[in-house]
């Protein structure tokens, strides 16, 4: 199982609450805005003391006290249309993400902002290198909102990747366990985005070079988003639990992929949140026909 590495976010941190909490509404749209909150220390020393409007949205969360930021305190926003998709589409993407029917944890939905950032260990084959980096670079080619490349120095890089065989046995982390051929073990913040990886092929556990090859691929994948595997798609989806490797990246994957990067949802929500955005985007646009938006700030 991967951990989740709990840090503290030291200058601000912003929480997205469910959306319908702030709806604008005119005669032919309707707007939801994403809710941001600083800490109350953070806020005073940026914006000075609270108005009596500020006080008036106070928020109290574990052990902080948070103020409501407006639209004045958020000059970077950016407003995006909502993207509808079907019912059949939406049962895979939660399973895939929140693994909707197997899991009883809170999990909630993760991506990387910035971008990946690989570092290839020299313990690593170079058949392997490369037929991954091409992989790599044939998803970022296909998803606007995720790029993807090779850095030369480690220190530089936030996606490492080692390998372990009969000449190099070091397992730079110890929290990976046995996967087979292929693990990672992943880190996030507090704002659900993922920022480090560590990619281990062990070719002591799996012999054969395609499967070894194609297990390293959909470990790749899965990291992308934290994404677990399932069994309802067939054994060409990187998102199955019986990849066997194909040629080409199948349609579904890059869709589910390309929607997961998609702003026309909600960032780092679990999936009862989720799921509530969806029902009630569905409900305005079937019975107002309103056009729905969301407003971020990254």
């Amino acid at each position: 199982m991967i951990h989740k590495t709990d840090i503290k976010i030291s200058i601000i941190i912003l929480f997205c609450l469910i959306c319908k909490l702030s709806f604008s509404q005119d005669s032919t749209n309707i707007s939801v805005r994403m809710m941001h909150y600083m800490k109350l220390n953070e806020y005073k020393k940026l914006h000075g003391n609270l108005t009596k409007e500020d006080s008036l949205s106070l928020k109290f969360q574990d052990s902080d006290t948070l103020v409501l930021l407006t639209k004045d305190k958020l000059p970077n926003s950016i407003k995006v249309p909502y993207e509808q998709r079907d019912s059949i589409f939406l049962d895979l993407y939660t399973d895939v993400v929140f693994n909707k029917n197997k899991s009883t944890e809170n999990i909630k939905m993760k991506y990387w902002k910035e971008d990946i950032k690989l570092f290839f260990d020299k313990s690593v084959d170079k058949d392997l290198k490369k037929e991954l980096l091409e992989f790599a670079k044939s998803i970022s080619s296909k998803i606007d909102s995720l790029t993807i490349y090779e850095v030369k120095e480690r220190t530089a890089s936030n996606f490492f990747i080692y390998e372990i065989n009969e000449n190099s046995d070091y397992k730079f982390e110890p929290r990976i366990k046995k996967w087979n051929g292929s693990g990672y073990y992943i880190n996030w913040d507090g704002r659900q985005r993922l920022y480090q990886c560590n990619l281990e092929i062990n070719r002591m556990q799996l012999f054969n070079k395609k499967l070894l090859h194609n297990k390293v691929k959909q470990t790749f994948f899965k990291a992308l988003g934290q994404f677990y595997v399932i069994e309802k798609l067939d054994c060409t989806s990187l998102f199955s639990n019986c990849y066997k490797g194909s040629d080409q990246i199948s349609s579904i994957d890059i869709e589910l992929l390309k929607y997961h990067y998609s702003y026309g949802i909600c960032k780092g929500t679990d999936l009862e949140t989720f799921e509530e955005q969806h029902k009630i985007a569905k409900e305005l646009l079937e019975k107002a026909n309103h056009h729905l938006e969301y407003y971020y700030n990254d």
